[in-house]
């Protein structure tokens, strides 16, 4: 395939051949029209509830949205050079991950045995490590032994704000005392590891001058989950009508994600920065302010 050098070339990011320029430009487009489908529906289930039995429980629109982003993150991942091809791969396990879990949730939901917390809750918390992976990895590959001490730093200051973050959320849902209850336990730490990632993801775009989409739709990922997480709390805890809400941003959530494997410096985003940051001052007022 030819392909065209362009001013991106300069600044680190790997040229598209023409053919795959227009295999991502087709991949962004259908993630886009399949997740404006499925956000539209979602919304409309929450706004008026209807009773579509176990078709309906199974919510076969957002599974389409999950295989499509995975398959857009896999067909990423097999045109990227071998430090991005790595990189892809895991965010692919990372969606196969959400997927699974709520296939699950969606099984026993359908057979009227979905509690709060379940077994779907392991697969979910199951994919949070192998998120961290894939963003020290990115980390690393972009900025070196710099990029790894950011993430690390992000970790940390994110670390230092769950204390407020404790103390406004627990405060603001009149939870006293969570020890108590196991679904309570589990339901609070989904926004505060989704946190600690955002955390490690911000410290490791710190670590580069180079700001590409593809991390930035990352980042835009993980503040979406963190509402929806947040959401699904306080409908758990105090509204229940509140939950269904949680749905519509863990949609655009995997939109973000599609966006960000679709994006002009996907195939790069593991690629070295030739500009790194050099970690200094700034480093000691994140780890003082943690």
């Amino acid at each position: 395939m030819t392909s065209v050098r362009t001013p991106g070339a300069e600044a680190g990011h790997a040229e598209w051949p023409v053919g795959d320029r227009r295999a991502r430009r087709v991949s962004r487009y259908l993630v886009l029209v399949v997740g404006a489908v499925v956000v539209a529906w979602e919304i409309a289930v929450v706004a008026v509830p209807v009773e579509g039995g176990a078709l309906l429980d199974f919510d076969p629109l957002n599974l389409l949205l999950v295989v499509t982003v995975l398959g857009v993150t896999l067909a990423t991942a097999r045109r990227s050079p071998r430090d991005s091809r790595r990189a892809w791969y895991v965010l692919a396990a990372v969606v196969a991950s959400g997927a699974g879990g709520d296939q699950v949730y969606s099984a026993l939901d359908a057979v009227g045995a979905a509690p709060t917390v379940s077994f779907a809750d392991l697969i979910y918390l199951a994919g949070y490590p192998v998120l961290l992976v894939a963003l020290w990895w990115v980390a690393r590959c972009r900025g070196g032994n710099a990029g790894v001490q950011a993430t690390f730093d992000g970790l940390l200051l994110a670390a230092g704000l769950l204390l407020l973050v404790w103390v406004l959320l627990t405060s603001a849902l009149g939870i006293e005392d969570i020890t108590g209850s196991l679904d309570t336990v589990i339901l609070v730490a989904y926004p505060f590891l989704d946190l600690l990632l955002l955390g490690a993801a911000g410290g490791g775009v710190l670590s580069s001058r180079r700001l590409d989409a593809a991390v930035v739709w990352i980042c835009g990922h993980l503040v979406i989950v963190i509402g929806g997480d947040v959401v699904f709390l306080v409908g758990s805890v105090r509204d229940e009508s509140l939950t269904g809400w949680s749905t519509v941003l863990y949609a655009l959530a995997f939109v973000c994600l599609g966006l960000s494997a679709s994006s002009r410096a996907a195939t790069s985003i593991a690629s070295h920065s030739a500009d790194p940051v050099r970690i200094g001052r700034p480093r000691y007022l994140l780890l003082g302010a943690s």
